[in-house]
C-alpha cells in the first residue's frame, strides 16, 4: 500500500472510502477488504487538495477558480485482464544498469533494487503487487520494487504477481557468480595443485634420504679406502724390509741360487703391487698371483717350514671377479706370523685358501692350524 495517511475524504454511497494523500488520490472498498491508488505519474498534480461528490456523483476537487477536476469512481469496477508486469529498471548501487529478466552479476554486485511496472490500459489505478524469492513466503512490494542487499552467491528466482488478479505473474532470474577463488574450477585446480605440491614433497624427501644415503655410503667408501690405503702403506715397507733381509741371509750364506729366485719373485711381487696402487679394484686373478707370490716368498724366508695350498672350485671365473688390490694379503699374512709361526716347530704347519662359489656370491676361506687367534692375542698383549 503507497500510502495510509489521510489528508481529505469522504464516504461515497456505494461505502467506499475516498481520500488523498502525500502520494494522491486513494480509495478503500470495505467489502473487498481492498485499497486502491492511481497512477500518480499520470496524475502528479491532481488529487492533493480537498475532494467532494459533484452532481453526477463523480469525486471532483475544486483546486482554482473555475477550474474543476472530476473522476469517475466507477473505475474501481473496471476488471483487469490484460495487465502485464514487467521490470522497469534495476539500480545498482544507485547506478541503473541494462534491464532483463535474467540478471548474471558478480559476487560484488550484491547489492541491488528492481523496480517493477504495470501495464493496463483499462485502468488508472495502480496495481497491489506481491513477490516471493526462491518460494519463500510472499510478500508485499512497496513502492513497486524490490530491494535485495547482501546477496550471497548462488541462484535467485524472484515471482512477482498482482494480489487481486490471479494469473498476472512475472518471473526474474538472478545469478550471482562466486568470485574465482570459490568456484569449483578453483577447488579443482587447487586441490591438482595441492596433491602435486604432496607428491613432490614426498618424492624431494625421497630424493634427499636417498641422496643423504648415497653420501654416507660414499663417505663410508672413502674411509675405507683411505684405511686400506693406509694399511697397504703401513705392510708394504714392513714386507719389503723382511724381503730384503732375507736376500741379505741368503747372499751371506752364499745360497746364490736362492737368492737370485727370491729376487726375481720378489720384483714380480714389487711389481704388481706398484701396478695394483693405481687401480681401487683388480680382478680376483691378479689378486690370487700376487697372493702366490707373497706366500712362496714367506715359505722360502721361513725355511718351508709350513705347507701351503691355494684350491678354488671350477665355477669360479676369476678374471670377471673384481676386488680391492692386497685384499687378502693382510689376512694370509696373520695367518702366517701369528698363527703358524707362534706354533711349536716341529708341528706340521698347513695353511690353505679356498675359493668356491655359492649361488651369487665367492667364499673365501684362509685356513691353518696355528695357534689360534685367543693365544696370539694373549703373547701379543
Amino acid at each position: 500500500m503507497p500510502s495510509d495517511a489521510v489528508r481529505y475524504g469522504y464516504v461515497a454511497p456505494d461505502r467506499i472510502l475516498w481520500y488523498t494523500s502525500e502520494v494522491g488520490l486513494m480509495a478503500y472498498d470495505p467489502k473487498k477488504e481492498r485499497f486502491y491508488s492511481f497512477d500518480t505519474e499520470k496524475n502528479a498534480a491532481l488529487f492533493n487538495y480537498r475532494i467532494f461528490p459533484d452532481h453526477n456523483g463523480q469525486i471532483a476537487q475544486n483546486m482554482f477558480p473555475d477550474n474543476m477536476i472530476h473522476i469517475d469512481g466507477s473505475i474501481l469496477n473496471n476488471e483487469r485482464k490484460n495487465g502485464r508486469i514487467y521490470i522497469k529498471e534495476v539500480r545498482l548501487f544507485g547506478t541503473n544498469i541494462a534491464v532483463d529478466s535474467i540478471l548474471v552479476l558478480n559476487y560484488n554486485q550484491n547489492n541491488l533494487i528492481i523496480g517493477f511496472g504495470y501495464l493496463d490500459p483499462e485502468s488508472a489505478t495502480l496495481p497491489d503487487l506481491q513477490f516471493n524469492i526462491n518460494g519463500k513466503e510472499w510478500e508485499s512490494m512497496q513502492a513497486m520494487s524490490v530491494g535485495m542487499y547482501n546477496l550471497s552467491p548462488g541462484a535467485y528466482t524472484i515471482k512477482v504477481r498482482q494480489r487481486y488478479e490471479p494469473g498476472i505473474e512475472f518471473d526474474v532470474q538472478l545469478v550471482i557468480n562466486p568470485p574465482w577463488w570459490k568456484t569449483i574450477w578453483f577447488d579443482i585446480f587447487g586441490s591438482i595443485f595441492l596433491f602435486g605440491f604432496i607428491f613432490w614433497a614426498y618424492k624431494k624427501r625421497i630424493s634427499d634420504i636417498r641422496k643423504e644415503e648415497y653420501e654416507k655410503n660414499k663417505l663410508k667408501q672413502r674411509i675405507a679406502e683411505i684405511e686400506m690405503t693406509a694399511l697397504r702403506a703401513q705392510m708394504n715397507p714392513h714386507f719389503i724390509f723382511n724381503c730384503l733381509n732375507s736376500i741379505n741371509r741368503f747372499i751371506l750364506t752364499n745360497n746364490t741360487d736362492e737368492a737370485s729366485e727370491y729376487l726375481t719373485k720378489f720384483s714380480r711381487l714389487i711389481r704388481m703391487i706398484l701396478d695394483a696402487s693405481r687401480e681401487d679394484i683388480v680382478s680376483l686373478e691378479v689378486e690370487l698371483e700376487a697372493l702366490r707370490l707373497y706366500i712362496e716368498l714367506e715359505s722360502m724366508r721361513f725355511q718351508d717350514s709350513f705347507v701351503w695350498k691355494i684350491s678354488m672350485d671350477d665355477e669360479v671365473r676369476t678374471l670377471d671377479i673384481m676386488v680391492p688390490p692386497l685384499l687378502l694379503q693382510p689376512y694370509v699374512e696373520n695367518a702366517i706370523w701369528h698363527g703358524l709361526m707362534q706354533a711349536p716347530s716341529l708341528m706340521d704347519k698347513k695353511l690353505n685358501v679356498n675359493i668356491s662359489k655359492k649361488d651369487d656370491d665367492i667364499k673365501i676361506e684362509i685356513i691353518d692350524n696355528g695357534i689360534g687367534r685367543e693365544k696370539a692375542t694373549f703373547l701379543k698383549k
